[in-house]
């Protein structure tokens, strides 16, 4: 997850929810009930993506009015490391949507070969 802006106002920012503004966040990028979000994303999915040095996408996280937000992402390039821009969140929508298509004809083209598939 990156943080637009100070990271440290996100650490600061007050929850009615929870009273660990951590545990908030990080229930906040699990909440993936719309495809604004990417998927909370996991050391093993980064780790591989350097090892191949894949371009990625990570959630972005920012504060407004002392509250968090997870709303678009932040990608960084597989061979330097760096992040080298942002989606907004109809950006994202659109490449989770993309994602989600291919996935889903990968599964369905598996299937009809007689593979088994979960």
């Amino acid at each position: 997850m990156v943080a637009k802006g100070e990271a440290a106002e996100a650490l600061y920012a007050h929850s009615p929810n929870e009273s660990l503004p951590a545990s908030d966040i990080e229930k906040i990028a699990g909440n993936r009930s719309s495809l604004e979000k990417l998927p909370a994303t996991q050391i093993g999915y980064i780790h591989e993506r350097l090892m191949n040095e894949t371009s990625y996408a990570v959630q972005s996280l920012e504060t407004s009015n002392k509250s968090v937000l997870v709303s678009g992402s932040a990608i960084f390039d597989g061979k330097t490391n760096r992040q080298f821009g942002t989606l907004s969140a109809r950006q994202t929508t659109g490449m989770n949507f993309f994602a989600r298509v291919q996935n889903e004809r990968h599964a369905h083209a598996a299937g009809r070969r007689g593979e088994n598939f979960a």
